[in-house]
């Protein structure tokens, strides 16, 4: 259990939040500002460290959002049992900037205004409205060069098959996307763990670090967008 507010053993709490996902945690968190007493139960570290960083109001209907404030109007209205019949785009709007005061170490960029066209890990075109400034250079709605790192070893990222689907992915605009992959083979040290973990692990030391940028910096073309795997670290990307 998690005692949000550092309140004593043994007291009270005006609401027990169940779950330390984002929605969880932010409910907590929000709970606590508005001066309750709150507990948080929860089994393990919860799922934020398997979901991306974005931030998605509405990304899909029939076809991709571009406007999420554009659009949730007559969502809502073709959808009355959803959830945001229920609230105002001034609620929704204000929750983002909310979302963004709390995080602003993190730099987090948008709005509902329009939504970001970024890559998943399988190349899909992903609408979001939030996102960290490190992802913002992945923009697919401008176009560019892009070229994503493959670090030899690691499992379950294939930057070929990203690469390939990115260049070919559904986003608006016509604005050219180009793409190419580059695979690095930076020094494991004696442990060689090649594991998503462990390469967050390596990042977060400044040797390796520099291993990799060293290397880097020989394979790259002048204003290409260097797209790495989500593994820059344990506390943040570096």
């Amino acid at each position: 259990m998690t005692d949000v507010g550092a309140r004593p053993a043994g007291a009270s709490y005006d609401t027990v939040v169940i779950g330390a996902g984002l929605a969880g945690l932010t409910a907590a968190l929000r709970l606590t500002e508005a001066g309750q007493r709150v507990a948080v139960l929860a089994k393990g570290v919860g799922a934020t460290h398997l979901a991306p960083p974005t931030i998605d109001v509405l990304g899909y209907t029939d076809r991709p959002i571009d406007s999420p404030a554009l659009a949730l109007p007559e969502f809502a209205a073709a959808n009355p049992q959803h959830p945001y019949r229920q609230l105002s785009i001034e609620l929704l709007r204000g929750s983002l900037d909310w979302f963004k005061t709390r995080l602003s170490d993190q730099g987090y960029r948008g709005g509902l205004d329009e939504n970001f066209f970024v890559p998943t890990a399988v190349g899909a075109a992903k609408p979001t409205a939030l996102l960290p400034e490190t992802m913002a250079a992945g923009d697919l709605r401008q176009g560019g060069r892009f070229v994503f790192v493959g670090l030899r070893g690691l499992k379950d990222f294939f930057p070929a098959y990203l690469a390939d689907n990115v260049a070919r992915a559904e986003r608006p605009g016509d604005a050219p996307v180009t793409t190419r992959v580059v695979e690095l083979a930076p020094p494991l040290g004696q442990a060689g763990d090649v594991s998503s973990l462990g390469f967050a692990r390596r990042f977060e030391e400044a040797d390796f670090r520099d291993a990799v940028l060293t290397e880097l910096d020989r394979n790259l073309v002048p204003g290409e967008i260097v797209g790495f795997p989500a593994v820059l670290g344990i506390g943040g990307a570096v």
